[in-house]
């Protein structure tokens, strides 16, 4: 069995190394974006330290955190505080500890109102419905590029500039996290983990399919997020989460059988790490 702090760093690393993530960074350049996937983990430690023990310091930092979140990346943090909203209903328990956490959520929206209200009051004197209106149609990904890794950075791989890939160790997470629920591998801490991530995986891989046209139509705030390819980030999580899946299957507690998976994690998203596509070249002289 692994410590708590190596599992740490084994679903950390995923997190970091997800290649959306790179591709935010080193093609698209989301400098707020960067940001809310910092936030984000920080909500859920503070709604975590909520569920085992209420108290004040970790309302304040579930507060402090969900605000910096908010204020942000306008579309990410709308994604990762509807998964922080699903987390606190999946696993926070008790009634006293529900209020907590949910107040904390709100808190936090409130100490970020200076941000958000603004933006929803003037909202109606920008072209922002108008530019994304049918934005969202071109931006559907095929399916098979999620479990392709784009090794050559091919175009084919790659939707409006941008590679979609789960990243093979992802996949591998999510099909050991399967087979493992199915044998029944997985004891009561670890399977309720690996269920939350499955279906948070499940649903982003929904909403960025054609299949899901219907509801981008009718729902207004879902054409908030742009492009479909954005619920990548909320896989860049589930799919950290469903790397635990990976305890039960090799031999990870073995000191070196740990670092060369870690290692395999990193290297197999070197690809990512230079986008092909280029950087804008600015003289200032």
């Amino acid at each position: 069995w692994l410590d708590d702090r190596r599992k740490a760093l084994f679903v950390t690393l995923f997190y970091q190394f997800a290649p959306f993530r790179l591709v935010e960074i080193l093609v698209r350049g989301a400098i707020g974006g960067i940001y809310a996937y910092t936030f984000f983990p920080l909500v859920l430690y503070g709604l975590a330290k909520i569920a085992k023990k209420p108290s004040a310091p970790a309302f304040a930092l579930t507060a402090i955190a969900t605000m910096l979140l908010v204020i942000s990346h306008n579309s990410l943090s709308l994604l990762f505080f509807s998964v922080a909203s699903f987390f606190t209903i999946f696993f926070v328990k008790g009634k006293k500890q529900l209020i907590m956490a949910f107040g904390g959520l709100m808190y936090g929206l409130l100490l970020s109102a200076f941000f958000w209200l603004p933006a929803i009051a003037e909202h109606k004197y920008t072209y922002g419905n108008l530019f994304m209106k049918d934005l969202y149609k071109m931006y559907f990904p095929p399916l098979i590029n999620f479990f392709v890794p784009n090794v050559t950075d091919s175009p084919a791989f790659r939707t409006g500039e941008i590679s979609t890939q789960l990243g093979l160790f992802h996949v591998i997470a999510i099909l050991l996290a399967i087979i493992g629920l199915f044998q029944g591998r997985f004891d009561k801490k670890t399977k309720p983990i690996l269920l939350f991530g499955l279906a948070l995986t499940a649903v982003a891989i929904f909403f960025m399919q054609p299949v899901s046209l219907l509801f981008w139509e009718r729902i207004s705030f879902l054409r908030q997020f742009q492009f479909p390819w954005r619920f990548l980030a909320i896989t860049s999580f589930s799919t950290a989460l469903l790397s635990l899946s990976f305890e039960k299957f090799v031999h990870i507690n073995t000191k070196n059988v740990f670092r060369i998976i870690i290692f395999l994690v990193v290297a197999t998203t070197a690809y990512y790490w230079y986008p092909r596509q280029g950087f804008d070249r600015v003289k200032e002289t």
